[in-house]
C-alpha cells in the first residue's frame, strides 16, 4: 500500500508540474494511435509492477500499483512539444515557441524550435540585418512620394542611405507615428514572424522625422518610410527589443 500511495503522489501528481506537460483530448480524436501507445503503457506498467511479486509484494497489491503509471506518461508523450510543435504546423505551436523564445515561459529543451533560438536576457539574438536591404530604399520613395514631392522624397532617401544605423523599441516607434499595432495574423506581419522563426533576419526599419526637413512637414512626428510590417512584428515577440533603423 506505500508502494502504491508513492505511485499515485509521486508519478501522477509531479509528472505534470515537473515536466510541463499537458494533455489536449482533442488530440487523440485525430490521432487514434494514442491510445494504442497509452493502453501499451499501461500495460506494461502492470507487468513491470506485477514483478514485485518476487519480491515477496502481494500479486494484487503490486499490480494495483501500476494503475496509475499510464495516465502521467502518456500525458507526458503526447505534450506540448510533439513533433507537431517541432514542427511548427499550427498557429499555436508556432506561438507556444516564440514565448519560449522571448522567455515568457520556460524553455523546453526537447522543442527543437527553442533549441535553435538564441535567447539572451529575454530577448531573441540577430534576427535584424546588419543593413536594409536595398530593394527597401525604392519602397521608402514610393511612399514618400505620396506625401511629398518626388524631389524632396529622393532627397529623404539619399539621406536615409547614408545615415548611421540607430536602435529605437517597437513601443516607442508605434507610438511616435500613431500607427496602430497590426495583429499575428496579419499577412505580412505573419509572414515576418515566420522569417523570424526559421532563423532568417529582418531588414532594419527606415524612419523619417515628420519636421526639420526642408519642403516636408507631416502631421505626425514621425513616418515609417519602410518596415511597418517588421516593427509590428518584433512588437509581438518582444515589445521592448530595440529594432536597428535608419533615423533621420
Amino acid at each position: 500500500m506505500i508502494l502504491f500511495a508513492m505511485a499515485v503522489v509521486l508519478l501522477a501528481g509531479l509528472a505534470r508540474p515537473l515536466l510541463g506537460a499537458s494533455l489536449e483530448l482533442r488530440e487523440f480524436g485525430q490521432h487514434p494511435v494514442m491510445f494504442v501507445l497509452a493502453a501499451l503503457i499501461a500495460a506494461g506498467a502492470v507487468v513491470g509492477r506485477g514483478a514485485t511479486r518476487l519480491l515477496g509484494q502481494p500479486l494484487p497489491l503490486a499490480v494495483l500499483t501500476g494503475a496509475q503509471l499510464g495516465a502521467p506518461v502518456a500525458i507526458c508523450a503526447h505534450d506540448s512539444c510533439s513533433p507537431r510543435a517541432r514542427a511548427g504546423d499550427s498557429r499555436r505551436a508556432a506561438d507556444q515557441c516564440r514565448r519560449h523564445r522571448v522567455g515568457r515561459v520556460p524553455r523546453c529543451e526537447r522543442c527543437q524550435e527553442c533549441e535553435e533560438a538564441r535567447i539572451e536576457g529575454g530577448v531573441v539574438k540577430k534576427h535584424w540585418k546588419d543593413e536594409p536591404d536595398e530593394h527597401d530604399y525604392p519602397a521608402a520613395f514610393d511612399y514618400l512620394t505620396l506625401i511629398a514631392p518626388d524631389a524632396v522624397a529622393a532627397g529623404l532617401v539619399r539621406q536615409l542611405k547614408e545615415a548611421e544605423l540607430t536602435r529605437r523599441k517597437a513601443k516607442d516607434i508605434l507610438r511616435a507615428s500613431k500607427l496602430r499595432l497590426l495583429p499575428e495574423d496579419n499577412a505580412h506581419v505573419e509572414k515576418d514572424l515566420e522569417k523570424v522563426k526559421d532563423g532568417k533576419a529582418l531588414s532594419p526599419v527606415l524612419l523619417v522625422r515628420g519636421h526639420g526637413h526642408p519642403g516636408f512637414e507631416t502631421a505626425d512626428d514621425l513616418v515609417v518610410a519602410d518596415g511597418y510590417h517588421r516593427v509590428c512584428a518584433s512588437y509581438h515577440l518582444d515589445e521592448n527589443t530595440d529594432i536597428p533603423c535608419k533615423l533621420i
